[in-house]
């Protein structure tokens, strides 16, 4: 069978003309589909690392900043007995009563100053 060709005004036999094949689909390579596969997993398996190396930290956080307080409560009860012991009103009489000190008066006390001679 002869095929006419309008642009070159050729014949064509139909044994010459090539025939259309079916088109196949491509289909990925197996390995391919387990890099993938691999690289998901992988990605999975760092993301739910970091999920709970995180609530870790905030746990930690949360435990030391609950001792902290403790800690600074306890400080300032220390502080304010501290304070309380040292008041004059606590010091005098132990002084005058245990250890035999007197208040100076006026006229004892005596100011002076030291130069720093270099």
């Amino acid at each position: 069978m002869q095929v006419y060709n309008d642009k070159n005004n050729d014949y064509y036999s139909s044994d010459l003309l090539r025939k259309n094949k079916p088109v196949l689909k491509k289909r990925p390579s197996v390995f391919k589909i387990i890099l993938v596969i691999f690289l998901i997993t992988l990605t999975g398996v760092l993301v739910i690392n970091n999920i709970i190396v995180i609530n870790q930290l905030v746990k930690t956080n949360y435990e030391l900043e609950k001792e902290y307080k403790f800690i600074k409560s306890i400080n300032e009860t220390l502080i304010a007995e501290i304070n309380n012991k040292t008041s004059y009103e606590k010091i005098i009489p132990i002084a005058e009563a245990h250890l035999g000190m007197k208040k100076l008066s006026a006229t004892q006390v005596i100011w002076f100053e030291l130069r720093n001679n270099k």
